[in-house]
């Protein structure tokens, strides 16, 4: 019978290198899941590609939702601050055009492959 894992939440990073080591992760993460899909991301993999340990991976991520959890939510935090340096003459609908073009742009740039 599998092991239920204990709910937990991931470890905080403290120290610079941490930091840099969950952005590699999460970078990790974003890549694989954009180039074979989301159920098809396996934690090894991401672990390899962020050149961490599986352990260290979840240290900070104690399951994939946890993981991509993340991942959507540095998404939206680095969506917020690109609004926030938008210039003040831009009208509202001038600034979602642009917001919506960017990450439609985005979206392209990282075209998934179809399945095999």
């Amino acid at each position: 019978m599998p092991r239920i894992a204990e709910a937990r939440a991931g470890a905080e990073p403290s120290s610079p290198r941490q930091h840099e080591r969950r952005r590699s992760i999460l970078r990790a993460a974003e890549d694989i899941a954009a180039e074979t899909g989301l159920d098809r991301v396996q934690m090894h993999e991401v672990a390899r590609s962020a050149g961490v340990a599986i352990g260290t991976l979840y240290r900070y991520f104690p399951s994939k939702t946890h993981l991509f959890t993340a991942v959507m939510a540095d998404q939206i935090e680095g969506l917020g601050a690109r609004l926030a340096e938008v210039p003040a003459r831009e009208s509202p609908e001038d600034t979602v055009f642009a917001t919506l073009a960017g990450a439609t742009r985005s979206l392209l740039r990282r075209r998934r492959s179809p399945p095999p």
